[in-house]
């Protein structure tokens, strides 16, 4: 007979491949749910007011062009609406391909179903695919697929939200193909099923399923096969009739999800839906949807009259007393039966072949009553409001002595069972012929012995007559044994038992028995062949069996409400981690049947899908033995106490008299109990075998590991956030808190370092990683920060500081609180005093911070941490510099500068308000550089202290590809390849070797490149004169009131930040312009007699300018008359 999905067979391969699609938009649904944008369910106030006039839902159909208008009118709007569009174009794109894919999926199955009715197809129509075993169950998935789809699409991606991804994916993608928009908009609306607010319409999903018409013949075909027949063939596994429901639990599921399709069924006919439910639901009413998506049908099924009363038949008190009272009672008893099975000893390869139908059995037990008890114990995932389903929970618990801890047992054992009976089979079935021939000459051996023993030619054995009858009768065994030769038939296996009775029968021939060496060779020959009829009656049915028995997707999302329990019992007993082995396995077995199809379809669709699934469960994995590492870190936390706080380090000299001072014996006992505990508990996990999950596999070693690493992260970050954020009834100064941290990071490297050899991790390198995660984090955050336009700065920098331990230390300018660390150098607090490289508060005069801060700070976070500190607070004066070319850009009028210094003043103070608003950035972009300088310099001394050598070789190779630059830009030749530049600059940037006041640190900026930036900053400086002084102890601009919102230096550094980014020639303007201007003011000083000394103080900033930035003071010179250059300002 021709196989259906022969791959010739034109319409089979059309409706596979279709289901094979459907199970990978399945897949594609699940993968996205954990993805849709926040920010599109405009679920705060704020959200709503900020984002209403940008996402909108299908209402923006109909005012469309003037929406757009409103947006385009607006800048802030127009802002708004780009910044989503360049954030969320890509997401919004894949979402809506799978609105796309869900309507393309059934215009293609009604096309099917339209070709086979025509005839499309030769020999092929709807009768013949449905009488086809496989025909049939496509046919049947393919609608069941469909329904599955449009329920998990409402489920996981809210009705609101899919109109609003739907609106701006027809905005923003203009370019792409929108052919199906409209088809698609229709079909995915909003149902007005609300799965977070718990409401859904009172016929849900009727409607939603008859958007799209379908071909009713084919509908009420389906339905009748899922009615009537045992499409998948369960019942003959399943034979026992109380276990009907478990055989057909998966086409229940499908005919559910069908029905909804024809509502008449449930509406009116009362008669088939009896039928139904008495074959599918005789007491079960909760029914995996797809992929362990649970739904109660006595909650869905209310609406429909017929439906319901059918129900009520069956899933009524008396019924459920009456079944789960046995189902509870019969947990205890499987859990004994498994453990019994499942002692040391027991199974063994003839056990196993001689009992495979009693321990088939009782796994097929155990899994039947752990479906009952997991899905009917369980809250459903589909949310449901009706009275009378809570209350027959509540019964189903109350009469089944429903203990979660006793369940999760039968559930590791059953799980346990499975495997190694797997394991038993494959090992019997891939050695059957090899088994096979060995039993056959062992027994041919032994009736060969026979012949000879009765032919009197072995002389040893004289007590032995000679029996020619008995030597001839043997022979003719010999002959039979020889002649059982592969394949195995139904003929073989007959011979093979009429040659054991033989056997059986000569054993009663007078004199055998008496006679120990012949009974011997009997016996031999007897067991060997039995051996031989194992092997034979051993086949592939017995493995189909036992995987059928224990499908376990009905569980793949309920597992979850086990996770405690399961933590509880490691936390209990570590070895059970070794258990959970099966348990995680048996999980894994649930991802075969979405596969299945896109598997024989041989889909490009198979890598992705199988990725997905095995990467959500590991995630599992992960999150349940992720209390080993929690339980470790505890100890490892107490270890650390000890260690630091209380053990003292000997030295490596001791008086003798000292040496019980030194033993603390009784601290280091609980330090050797305590790291007996740790490595408890990571044995357990370590004594799990490297397994594929999937299409991964996993190694415990690296699951520890990784594990370690995330709960290190933990708690790092909780003693980051102990001893840096500020306490307010704390008054401890930062270095004496930077100090404790640095005390507590080295305590957990020496007690990582002490522990790894007994937890057999390398302790040092989880260390490592957490540093190197930390400075990955900041890159995240730079990218953030790259791609972020100054106006949401403030909501991405708060969103993704979270991710790292050092952003105590980091600007949050939205915070309640400003840093502690950021806020003591901001102006009005603090002074920065270049002499003394050092910030001092205003009011007590006193040091904040300075470089040993720094040197300390590199104690608590190291070269890494503060490496990372370094780049973030470079893209933070990126973002700065971005926001005041965004000034320019919108305010051009603020670009232009006065020349004529006759009305400067007054030109100044005109625009007084803006270039406040200027100075106030180009302050912060100052501070921060300064910052940058420290860290540069700590960073450098660190390198020369720790490796000297590599500090010389880099500064040398800096040196000489400077020197090949300037020769190839003479020249017109590149003599250096960037990938070498660039490499260089991480290398110097790692050691300090760097100067950030001379960085660029922005590209093609036209706004600041096509101004007068040179006057302009000169401006900005002069606005700020009246509010600065200069220092007489230490020749520093400070403020001139205590308080005043100005800080000299930093305001100096960003203009000179500010010049590096615009024109090379804009410093000498700047410096041409200030002499200038204190010319002028000395001129006019002595001219009008005026007390204020701005041309002074301005001739002493350009000192200070050229002493900070290397700057020609011959130039200066030249510029300033030698009168203003050696006067002093007046206080």
């Amino acid at each position: 007979m021709r196989v259906f999905l022969a791959e010739d067979n034109l319409c089979a391969q059309n409706l596979l491949k279709l289901v094979s699609h459907g199970n990978a938009i399945l897949a594609e649904i699940l993968r996205l749910k954990d993805h849709v944008p926040k920010i599109f369910l405009l679920e705060s106030k704020e959200i709503q007011q900020n984002y209403q006039d940008v996402i909108m839902d299908f209402s923006y159909f109909k005012i469309s062009e003037m929406q757009e208008k409103k947006i385009n009118a607006n800048s802030k709007l127009q802002d708004l609406d780009d910044d989503l569009k360049e954030k969320y174009l890509e997401l919004i794109t894949r979402f809506y391909l799978l609105f796309e894919n869900i309507y393309q999926y059934i215009i293609d199955l009604n096309t099917f179903v339209e070709q086979l009715h025509d005839g499309a197809f030769i020999q092929q129509s709807m009768e013949t695919v449905m009488k086809d075993v496989e025909g049939k169950q496509l046919l049947c998935e393919s609608l069941y697929l469909y329904g599955a789809m449009l329920l998990l699409c409402d489920l996981y991606i809210p009705g609101n939200a899919r109109e609003k991804l739907l609106v701006a994916f027809y905005r923003y993608s203009t370019n792409q193909s929108q052919s199906n928009v409209d088809d698609v908009c229709k079909l995915l609306r909003e149902t007005g099923y609300n799965q977070q607010h718990g409401k859904r319409p009172y016929d849900y999903p009727v409607e939603y399923f008859s958007r799209v018409p379908i071909h009713p013949d084919f509908l009420e075909k389906i339905i009748g096969k899922l009615r009537s027949e045992d499409i998948y063939n369960q019942l003959t596994v399943f034979t026992i009739p109380e276990h009907q429901s478990s055989a057909l639990a998966t086409q229940a599921s499908m005919l559910v999800v069908c029905l909804f399709f024809t509502p008449h069924y449930l509406h009116s006919d009362t008669t088939r839906m009896r039928e139904i439910v008495d074959k599918f639901f005789p007491c079960n009413w909760i029914i995996p949807v797809y992929m362990g998506v649970t739904m109660n049908i006595i909650d869905y099924w209310d609406g429909f009259k017929a439906a319901k009363n059918s129900l009520n038949n069956t899933c009524n008190t008396k019924n459920v007393k009456e079944i789960y009272s046995k189902r509870g009672n019969s947990v205890q008893l499987l859990i004994n039966k498994s453990q019994l099975l499942l002692k040391e000893g027991t199974l063994t390869d003839d056990f196993v072949l001689d009992n495979i139908s009693k321990i088939i059995n009782v796994i097929l037990n155990s899994n039947h009553v752990l479906r009952w008890l997991l899905l009917h114990n369980s809250d459903v995932i589909f949310f449901d409001n009706n009275k009378k389903s809570k209350q027959l929970k509540d019964l189903v618990i109350k009469e089944s002595g429903y203990d979660p801890v006793k369940t999760l047992e039968l559930l590791i054992c059953t799980a346990e069972l499975e495997l190694k009976i797997r394991e038993f089979l494959k090992k019997l079935l891939d050695s059957r012929s090899e088994t096979w021939n060995r039993n056959k000459n062992i027994a041919l051996d032994a009736v060969n012995n026979l012949s000879e023993l009765f032919s009197g030619s072995i002389p040893k054995f004289t007590k032995i007559d000679e029996n020619e009858q008995l030597k001839q009768w043997f022979e003719n065994i010999a002959k039979q044994i020889s002649s059982l030769n592969e394949p195995i038939t139904s003929k073989t296996i007959k011979k093979v038992t009429q040659l054991l009775q033989v056997l059986d029968n000569v054993e009663e021939f007078h004199g055998i028995k008496s006679t120990s060496t012949v009974v011997q060779l009997i016996s031999e020959s007897k067991d060997a062949l039995k051996n031989v009829l194992r092997a034979a009656s051993l086949k592939e049915d017995s493995l189909v069996t036992l995987e059928t028995v224990a499908d376990f997707s009905y569980a793949w999302c309920t597992i979850d409400l086990y996770t405690v329990h399961m933590q509880d019992s490691i936390k209990e007993n570590p070895a059970v981690t070794s258990r959970l082995r099966a348990l995680f396995l048996k999980l894994a077995s649930a991802m075969e049947i979405p596969l299945l199809r896109i598997n024989q379809a041989q889909s490009d669709d198979l890598v992705s899908v199988s990725q997905y699934y095995s990467s959500e469960l590991i995630k599992y994995i992960q999150k349940v033995l992720q209390i080993i590492p929690e339980m470790v870190f505890k100890i490892v936390e107490k270890i650390v106490d000890l260690q630091t706080w209380k053990i003292t380090e000997v030295p490596t000299r001791i008086d003798k008299e000292k040496l019980r001072d030194y033993a603390q014996l009784d601290d280091r006992m609980e330090v050797a109990k305590l790291t007996h505990s740790a490595s408890m508990f990571t044995t357990g996990i370590l004594d799990m075998r490297s397994t594929l999950v999937g299409v991964i596999r996993v190694d415990p070693a690296e699951l520890l590991e990784e594990g370690l690493l995330r709960e290190l992260d933990g708690h790092i970050n909780k003693k980051f956030f102990e001893f840096i954020e500020p306490q307010a009834k704390k008054n401890n100064s930062l270095m004496n808190r930077l100090q404790k941290l640095a005390e507590s990071m080295e305590g957990y490297k020496r007690s990582l370092e002490y522990i790894q050899d007994y937890i057999n991790i390398h302790g040092l390198r989880i260390l490592q990683k957490q540093s190197v995660m930390a400075y990955a984090y900041l890159l995240r955050i730079t990218y953030f920060i790259h791609f972020t336009t100054f106006k949401n700065w403030h909501y991405y920098i708060n969103t993704v500081l979270s991710l790292i331990k050092i952003n105590y230390f980091v600007f949050k300018p939205t915070s309640v609180s400003v840093n502690y660390f950021f806020n003591h150098l901001n102006r009005g607090i603090c002074v920065y005093i270049n002499i003394c490289s050092s910030w001092f508060d205003v009011k007590s005069h006193n040091e904040v911070v300075n470089t040993k801060t720094f040197t300390k700070l590199k104690e608590a976070i190291g070269v890494v941490g503060l490496h990372g500190l370094d780049t973030l607070y470079g893209y933070m004066i990126k973002n700065q510099l971005q926001h005041v070319q965004n000034i320019f850009r919108s305010h051009p009028e603020r670009n232009v500068v006065s020349t004529d210094m006759k009305d400067f003043d007054q030109f100044v103070l005109k625009g007084q308000k803006s270039y406040q608003q200027l100075a106030d950035t180009v302050v912060q972009i100052g501070t921060l550089q300064l910052l940058r300088k420290h860290i540069a310099y700590q960073l450098n001394t660190t390198c020369k202290f720790d490796s000297a050598q590599l500090e010389a070789s880099l500064r040398t190779m800096n040196e000489s590809v400077l020197n090949e630059i300037k020769t190839g830009s003479k020249s017109g030749f590149k003599t250096v390849p960037l990938a070498l530049m660039q490499n260089l600059e991480e290398y110097l940037s790692r050691c300090g070797i760097s100067e950030p006041f001379d960085k660029i640190y922005l590209k093609n900026a036209n706004e600041l490149v096509n101004i007068d930036m040179g006057r302009l900053m000169a401006t900005v400086l002069i606005s700020q004169l009246a509010r600065l002084q200069l220092c007489q102890t230490t020749g520093d601009l400070i403020s001139r009131r205590t308080g005043d919102n100005i800080d000299g230096y930093p305001l100096l550094v960003g203009a000179y930040t500010l010049l590096r980014q615009s024109k090379t020639e804009s410093i000498d303007v700047f410096v041409d312009f200030l002499c200038q201007y204190s010319k002028v003011a000395a001129a006019n000083r002595h001219k009008g007699g005026e007390t204020t000394n701005d041309g002074g103080l301005t001739t002493q900033i350009l000192r200070l300018f050229c002493e900070t930035f290397n700057y020609s003071f011959n130039k200066l010179e030249d510029k300033l008359p030698l009168a203003l250059l050696s006067q002093c300002p007046q206080k």
